[in-house]
């Protein structure tokens, strides 16, 4: 899947930079940056984000696009911000060379030959 910016990286949890300090009450959409760099989120559901200590509710609450993150209804000024960049959660990413043991594979899935 194409990316505009740099693609997200697997489990790649970030801390968002507050926003808070732009919050009037009627702005709405806001850039996403994590250490000064821009984040580009795959989708809300990929973000967890608290307004007031309260957990929004992704696409509802807030919808992303690019760097952005726009709120369904302005936040007041004042209002605490926080927020976690999860990166691409449904897939794991490759594991490292000799990192998965017979552990964790399950019994069905292969077999053994001794000649």
């Amino acid at each position: 899947m194409p990316y505009i910016g740099k693609e997200p990286e697997h489990g790649n949890y970030q801390r968002l930079d507050s926003i808070a300090s732009s919050f009037d009450g009627s702005e709405t959409a806001f850039d996403l940056t994590a250490d000064s760099v821009t984040v580009y989120p795959t989708s809300p559901a990929t973000m967890i984000i608290s307004l007031g200590g309260v957990i929004q509710q992704p696409t509802i609450a807030y919808t992303v696009s690019g760097g952005k993150i726009t709120f369904t209804t302005a936040p007041v000024a004042n209002t605490e911000f926080w927020g976690v960049a999860l990166g691409d959660t449904l897939e794991i990413g490759v594991p490292t060379d000799k990192s998965v043991t017979s552990a964790k594979l399950a019994t069905t899935s292969f077999s053994f030959f001794i000649s």
